[in-house]
């Protein structure tokens, strides 16, 4: 719904996102030196970007559903292998958040082609909307542990003694939910973004940011359902979690297919919401990341303490690994 709702901004706004700047100055930005006009669309070939909707389904959907599917496994093995791809997962998303998100936010916020409302604030915006939204992840995980916490209480004076459950448990699993609900939501509006600019692109460049579309999706895939796979959510719920994820930059694409003509990626509207987007989810990425994910499942976690030193360097190896991978990444997209 979240991608849905994003989508219908999108594509009222960027439609007719391509109106004149004119050349007079913005907060300093010399429109008469810098062209904020939408710009010529080179060699296009629709079917080819059809193809890339389906290829960018598949590949999403296999690094999603593959998690998912190892975490209904439950000999040890697979145990040992989802806790390491869910450390790489961790990687991933941090290198998501620092090398994809944020520069992609700072480059919008100080373009030339800003509104003059907004450009003497310029890239502060980029802090402005990750720290709201940051604060705004913390807000919904208190509120929703008090609720937890005081229906645990209740549920002390109905259940006998031997059935009780763990408080502390409890409160990890409800947690881990509520992290992975927002961290998808983050990602959800990434996903959008990137499928709109390769729904835009020209031939010439296409074939190298679909692959580079294509391995970023499958790693973040692979993130995303190595942690949906580890919470108590019933598989149903995380069928239905993970098939959000798929369908999302596809749906970018088919968008950007659709406005391709009209799309201006300079005009102020697009540079504004793009901008905004990337911020609020590289604030609840990064949040996420050290809060929900290393403070929760390796500085706070028991299990993890218990874990042979090969297996935590093992560990924060594959770490490492997702955010190097995420690194590379940039150099094409």
């Amino acid at each position: 719904m979240n991608s849905l709702v994003v989508a219908t901004l999108l594509t009222s706004v960027l439609a007719g996102a391509g109106h004149d700047h004119g050349g007079h100055d913005h907060g300093g930005h010399d429109h008469g030196l810098v062209d904020c006009e939408a710009m010529e669309l080179e060699e296009y070939t629709l079917q080819t970007h059809i193809y890339g909707v389906f290829i960018i389904l598949a590949v999403s959907a296999l690094g999603i559903f593959g998690s998912i599917w190892l975490g209904t496994k439950k000999s040890k093995n697979i145990t040992t292998t989802l806790q390491l791809v869910k450390m790489f997962g961790i990687g991933i998303i941090a290198g998501t958040a620092w090398i994809h998100l944020l520069p992609h936010a700072f480059l919008k916020f100080s373009s030339p082609c800003l509104p003059e409302s907004m450009s003497r604030y310029g890239i502060s915006f980029v802090g402005l909307f990750g720290l709201i939204a940051a604060f705004l992840v913390q807000l919904l995980e208190v509120s929703s542990s008090r609720h937890n916490h005081s229906s645990h209480a209740h549920e002390e004076h109905v259940l006998p003694i031997e059935e009780k459950e763990s408080p502390e448990l409890t409160h990890i699993q409800h947690s881990s939910i509520i992290g992975t609900y927002v961290l998808e939501f983050g990602i959800l509006s990434h996903s959008l973004i990137i499928g709109l600019a390769l729904g835009v692109c020209p031939d010439d460049e296409y074939t190298t940011l679909l692959i580079a579309v294509a391995f970023h999706q499958l790693f973040e895939g692979l993130a995303l359902g190595s942690l949906i796979a580890t919470t108590v959510l019933s598989l149903t719920t995380k069928i239905y979690l993970g098939l959000l994820y798929p369908l999302t930059t596809p749906l970018g694409v088919v968008i950007g297919i659709l406005v391709r003509e009209s799309f201006n990626q300079n005009a102020a509207a697009a540079i504004v919401i793009q901008g905004t987007l990337d911020s609020l989810s590289s604030g609840i990425l990064i949040y996420t990341t050290y809060c929900s994910l290393m403070g929760a499942e390796i500085n706070h976690h028991s299990g993890f303490k218990g874990y042979s030193p090969m297996f935590k360097v093992a560990c924060f190896l594959m770490m490492y690994v997702g955010a190097s991978a995420m690194a590379i990444l940039a150099l094409w997209a």
